[in-house]
């Protein structure tokens, strides 16, 4: 009843606060949808956007909901303000919802109100595009012009994500790749692990070795916690139950995609630096739980191109080929079969 009286700026505002304290509650959110849904047409641009951000961020997929923010949005494609567009287009990239008419459209309209923009703005608008594997070579090298004429606004979340997104996009834009590392070795105490491993990783994308970046990378890398040692995990688990919901106990640890994307680069590059190797296979095996087995046969690939065979890597790739090597793809399965015998595992164990 209570939802029932609320107006579309106070939907907005709650679905964002449930959002920004990462609470989902499925019933509720199915009223709230619904309620969403009769007045839509009363929504304004921002609200519009902020419902869509919210979703997005809980990760709760109402199809017809998203469809229908969808279609008003493009409704009032005119009135949408910069920051609004953004959330709109990551929203949608983000729960993998297709909307080729929203995209098609702001691909065209972006370039021609890129003053309008931010740095921020931007951010999302760009990773929302790759994530949906939208390359548009207009948009993004519009994108990356803004982006060097204001360089002095730039900062370490913004430099990786640029740079990951034309990575991800396969849009090479020179002048931005050209000077991004001087960003990065300016200020690489401020970057954060997950953030170096994007920019190693954009870079490794388009083959770029570029000695200094990755020198100071690989100097960097063991001044940051990649994962908790036994007795970390061991302290952890044996609090009480409420350490769950206690963060501030919990060290903050990079994805385990991103590491996986570092140790990608440094192969594809083929940079050999031993305890970089070491750090990121070491890191990656105490965290084997998170490894699925399309990681597994990523992180096995890339020891192969380096003729890294780490113990504990092999133990993993060894167990998921025996384990799930039915259940893979065939090139999948052939890709991690391969990079076993360019290590030499598979001559010597009986059971592959």
């Amino acid at each position: 009843e209570v939802v029932k009286a609320m107006r579309p700026w106070h939907l907005a505002l709650v679905a964002n606060g449930f959002a920004r304290l990462q609470t989902s509650d499925e019933r509720f959110f199915t009223i709230l949808a619904s309620e969403i849904c009769r007045q839509i047409s009363e929504f304004d641009g921002k609200p519009l956007a902020l419902v869509a951000n919210a979703y997005a961020r809980l990760e709760v997929r109402n199809r017809f909901l998203l469809e229908l923010l969808g279609d008003e949005a493009f409704r009032r494609r005119g009135e949408l303000e910069p920051q609004a567009i953004a959330l709109l287009v990551n929203a949608h990239a983000r729960l993998q919802m297709s909307n080729p008419l929203l995209f098609d459209y702001f691909a065209q309209d972006i370039p021609r109100r890129i003053r309008a923009h931010n740095l921020q703005s931007l951010c999302l608008i760009s990773s929302a595009f790759a994530k949906s594997r939208k390359s548009d070579e207009t948009l993004f090298g519009k994108i990356g012009d803004y982006v060097c004429s204001h360089a002095s606004e730039l900062y370490p979340r913004a430099v990786a994500t640029f740079l990951f997104s034309f990575s991800e996009a396969d849009i090479r834009h020179g002048v931005l790749f050209f000077n991004a590392p001087e960003h990065v070795l300016q200020n690489i105490q401020a970057y954060t692990t997950d953030e170096l491993c994007m920019v190693g990783r954009a870079y490794g994308h388009f083959q770029m070795a570029h000695t200094p970046l990755f020198e100071c990378i690989s100097e960097t890398l063991p001044h940051h916690t990649l994962a908790l040692e036994a007795d970390q995990t061991e302290e952890i688990s044996a609090q009480d139950e409420d350490a769950e919901d206690r963060v501030e106990n919990k060290p903050a640890l990079p994805k385990i995609s991103s590491l996986i994307g570092l140790l990608e680069a440094y192969a594809r590059l083929t940079i050999y630096h031993a305890r970089s190797n070491e750090l990121l296979c070491d890191a990656i095996a105490r965290r084997e739980s998170e490894l699925v087995p399309a990681l597994v046969v990523k992180v096995a690939r890339a020891c192969a191109a380096l003729s890294f065979a780490h113990p504990d890597v092999l133990r993993i790739a060894t167990q998921c080929m025996a384990e799930y090597g039915e259940q893979l793809p065939e090139e999948d399965f052939d890709l991690l079969g391969q990079a076993l015998e360019d290590l030499g595992v598979l001559s010597q164990d009986p059971l592959l």
